[in-house]
Parts: structure tokens; sequence; C-alpha cells
């Protein structure tokens, strides 16, 4: 993918059809991508940009086609078309069907993602996460291979354009399992939960001995509410804020 972007990208098409290409790489390569579909379109030649990535689509195009099945769902200016591509993804998307039924998952099965609950630190199931409160992500999974030597379980939360917004690894934490049961639950415990308010959605995957088997994308979606994270009562009052709450504190010092 990455060679045959850079062959088409230098070759001056009139039209360059781009297919998923920002599903590969890593952030360094995806950044040129975007870099050298922006001069392309701006040099007034046409790109023809395929994508699952809301953001990037905002960001590149002006005019947005929505196919879904193969047929055409609607077809205009680009902030139009993605607001009705993420409204429908609201009301009939994936993440509402039952997680052991999703069809759509990806990877070689070695391992499979059954359920996904959030907890309170109580243990009393929670149906969204409170900013500043603790919070559990319980994950449960069957094991299908008895060849196992590493587990690394990843949970990531994205907003409602597929921006990554958090990360939360086992390996980042150096905790991947060495041994699993061959059913059973995984927990996450969150001390502190970051975010402010809002909708997240949330991806699972999981990689064994170090090849990807499984992929969920928009596994559930997580309802964050106003918590008092900063014990005085405040919250970010504008969308520009950011989306991370973070401890810190001010003093003066004397030159």
């Amino acid at each position: 993918m990455r060679l045959a972007f850079a062959v088409a990208a230098h070759l001056d098409p009139e039209v360059l059809l781009i297919d998923e290409v920002l599903a590969v790489g890593d952030a360094a390569f995806q950044k040129k991508c975007l870099g050298k579909m922006s001069e392309v379109a701006g040099s007034g030649r046409t790109i023809i940009f395929v994508s699952h990535n809301m953001g990037a689509i905002k960001g590149l195009c002006s005019r947005a086609v929505w196919l879904d099945g193969g047929e055409m769902r609607a077809d205009g200016p680009v902030d139009d078309v993605v607001q009705q591509y993420l409204v429908a993804s609201t009301e009939d998307g994936e993440w509402q069907t039952e997680l052991a039924e999703r069809t759509d998952r990806v990877g070689d099965g070695s391992l499979h993602f059954t359920g996904l609950q959030l907890r309170a630190a109580s243990g009393e199931p929670w149906v969204s996460a409170v900013a500043g409160e603790p919070i559990e992500f319980v994950i449960s999974y069957e094991l299908n291979t008895k060849n196992l030597q590493s587990a690394t379980i990843t949970l990531w939360l994205r907003d409602a354009f597929t921006k990554g917004i958090l990360k939360l690894s086992t390996d980042l934490t150096g905790q991947d399992f060495s041994s699993l049961p061959s059913k059973g639950q995984i927990v996450c415990r969150v001390p502190r939960f970051p975010l402010r308010e809002g909708r997240y959605y949330i991806d699972l995957g999981a990689n064994i001995n170090g090849v990807k088997a499984e992929r969920v994308l928009r596994a559930s979606v997580l309802e964050v509410i106003n918590g008092d994270f900063y014990i005085t009562g405040r919250v970010p009052g504008h969308a520009n804020d950011g989306d991370f709450l973070c401890d810190h504190f001010w003093a003066l010092e004397e030159s």
C-alpha cells in the first residue's frame, strides 16, 4: 500500500483514486498521505478519496458521496453528508448489536470478544462514565488457541469522526498476559476517568503471540457525563477547550 500510493501520487495524474490508504501505516505515513493529497487537490486535479475516517474526509474534501451496501445514500456538501452518516451510524450502527453476535470482526479468530460492560469501582454496573470517577471496562472473551505465549488487549476511545482520543493497552502498561483461561473476563481499571462530557466510541483489539487475533470497531458506545474532576464544581465550558481533564496546580514563584 505504501509503495502503491507513493508511485501513484508522484505520477501527477489528473484523477487520483485513493481507497482506505489511511487504514494502514503509522501516523507519519498517514500525515504524508494527507499532505500529498492536499497538494494534489490544491493544484486543481481531482481526488476520489474512499475512507471511513470522517475527520480526514472533512479536512480534505468539499463534496462527499455516502455509499451503503452498493447504494448511494447521500451526495452533497461534505459537512452535510458526514452529519447524515454519523446520525445513521448512531441510530442503527453495528455497535448496537450484541458483541458476541458481531460479524464484522477482523483477525485470525484465536481470541473472540464476547461482551463489554462498564463497572464502578464498587462493582456496580454503570451505563455511563463520570469524569473524575473510577471506572472499570470488563471485557469478556473466548480463547481459541492452546498455543498462547502472549496476549495483548487494547481498548481505544474515539470520537464520532473516528479520531483516536485515548488508548488503553496491556502493552503500554507492560501487562500482557502469558496465560489465559479458555473463557473469562479481563478488566481495565481507570482510577480517574479523564475525558469531559460527551459521546465516545469503543474499539477493541487483541493480538495473540504478536498476530492480530481480533479487531472490533465501535464495539460499544460510551456516554460520559460531567463530574467534579477538579473538586471545584467547575468544568471546561467550551467545545474548543479540549477533551482531556488533567490534574494541575498553580503557584507563584518570586523572581
